[in-house]
């Protein structure tokens, strides 16, 4: 609503209740890692908040980020958020069926702060109004994307449901300006009417592109595609690291064993009875299962000894191997289809 000069200024408030983290109970049966990356975990509550039902599977995949890996030199997590989130975010949720609306200011980018935040504001307000959290980037710690579901005029507070699960607030003035002083706020809207099998063509040509670095080349201090295996591997070598920087090993391991969980499952269920397609099904499982023994051994032991961070290595390097052979398959499938 437009308020006309001289108008009361009237504060409104409004909260989405009872929301819920999403658990993917199939995978956890099976004992892999359900540690979906944070801009996914946050998509699949905010469908689940608009009524519908959740395929982690397809959103995982046919967004693209169970083709995707980043590492980082030291490896920190802040490499799973290194990408060109411009770029990237609003085609990713277009491929899992939806529209969506992404409001984005860079770091440093002073020029554009108040009147981004400005319109990141009424997108929050415009998606909690219709009951649908908003996913945004940093509105609490750690610095990932997790949802404002809710908003205050008077205290100029937003509601923040984590994607770990816990409540918190974020006050107006913050957005976008927190840790990592960049605005990312992404609107999810209704059914785009995309047809699934150009959405699962997309995701494979994504799929390739990342492996060779066309969707994002690797930079100093960060590896992306094939390479960051090697980058990878390179790092849990015995001496590679100080022990400190191998506390975020677990979860190097359990987020990229997640995704090429899904990458399998994807191409075994989207893929029909295409044998290129089954090839590269089989090879994700076995990327699955190395990355599998990466995160179940640091899961339970920081720093473990030289012979067994030698196996991890291999194992790492093995799994390049087999992303390798995966990708060769989805790239002949796709030079087949396209004639």
């Amino acid at each position: 609503m437009v308020r006309r000069a001289g108008e009361i200024a009237m504060k409104r408030r409004r909260k989405i209740e009872n929301l819920r983290g999403y658990k993917d109970h199939d995978i956890r049966a099976r004992g892999e890692p359900d540690q979906s990356h944070s801009f996914i975990a946050s998509l699949a509550i905010v469908l689940s908040q608009a009524g519908y039902v959740i395929d982690p599977v397809w959103l995982t995949g046919a967004s693209g980020f169970a083709f995707r890996i980043w590492v980082q030199g030291r490896l920190q997590p802040n490499a799973m958020n290194a990408f060109d989130w411009e770029a990237l975010l609003a085609p990713s949720v277009e491929r899992t069926g939806f529209s969506c609306t992404h409001i984005y200011r860079a770091t440093g980018d002073e020029a554009n702060e108040e009147n981004r935040r400005i319109e990141a504001h009424a997108a929050i307000v415009e998606s909690i109004d219709r009951g649908v959290p908003a996913i945004v980037w940093d509105p609490t710690d750690p610095p990932v994307w997790s949802l404002v579901c809710g908003y205050n005029d008077f205290t100029r507070t937003y509601d923040v449901f984590a994607t770990w699960g816990y409540h918190t607030s974020l006050s107006y003035a913050q957005l976008g300006r927190r840790d990592v002083a960049t605005l990312s706020v992404t609107v999810v809207g209704e059914p785009n009417g995309l047809a699934e099998a150009a959405a699962f063509r997309e995701s494979l040509e994504i799929a390739v592109a990342h492996a060779e670095e066309r969707e994002q080349p690797s930079r100093p201090r960060l590896a992306a595609g094939l390479s960051a295996y090697d980058c990878w591997a390179d790092l849990l070598e015995p001496g590679a690291l100080p022990v400190h920087d191998l506390q975020f090993a677990d979860y190097y391991g359990g987020s990229y064993c997640t995704a090429r969980c899904y990458a399998r499952d994807y191409l075994r269920r989207f893929g029909g009875n295409d044998p290129r397609l089954k090839q590269a099904s089989g090879a994700y499982a076995d990327v699955a299962g190395e990355l599998l023994t990466v995160w179940r051994t640091f899961d339970q032991e920081k720093r473990p000894c030289d012979a067994v961070l030698r196996e991890l290595s291999q194992c790492v390097r093995r799994a390049r191997v087999a992303e390798e052979a995966a990708i060769d398959a989805i790239g002949r499938y796709l030079r087949a289809v396209t004639g």
